[in-house]
């Protein structure tokens, strides 16, 4: 028995274990895959196979690159922050309105950090800076066609 490959408009589609008689009764192209070097659903060109082109990368795709990005912690005086809840954007408007002096944040490793009303605009500038950045580079990444293959990388992200 020898394996053999259907290939059709340069696609394998088909791979069967089968006789020199039995190949010759069916339709179509097939051909001999003594190597085993034929994958299901890849070109063929007659000596290699070719993977299938990715899926174009989406708005959805930089998006949700994105959001993974605002979700990582924010650091701060030397401290990590979780950023997405929107607590320190709240606490922002307090601080920059004058109506609150002190502000209690937990830091990622879940201990108390206490910070001025000054502290907390910085913070909020951090974060809103880190905001501005990433929805600016998404829009980058979106507006070129295609849209990079590497678009994870963090160059794209700056």
């Amino acid at each position: 028995m020898t394996t053999f490959a259907q290939i059709i408009n340069g696609i394998v589609v088909s791979r069967i274990e089968a006789d020199e008689e039995f190949i010759a009764t069916l339709e179509g192209e097939w051909v001999r895959d003594a190597d085993f070097a034929m994958v299901l659903g890849h070109g063929w060109d007659g000596t290699k196979s070719i993977p299938p082109p990715a899926d174009p990368i989406s708005a959805s795709d930089v998006n949700a690159e994105r959001d993974r990005r605002l979700a990582l912690p924010i650091e701060f005086g030397g401290e990590q922050y979780q950023a997405t809840d929107g607590t320190i954007q709240d606490d922002f408007g307090l601080a920059v309105a004058g109506l609150q002096t002190s502000f209690s944040r937990i830091a990622l490793d879940n201990h108390i950090v206490v910070l001025s009303a000054e502290q907390m605009i910085e913070l909020g500038r951090a974060v809103t800076e880190r905001r501005s950045t990433l929805a600016l580079a998404a829009r980058r990444l979106k507006d070129k066609t295609p849209t990079p293959s590497d678009y994870r990388n963090d160059k794209h992200w700056r």
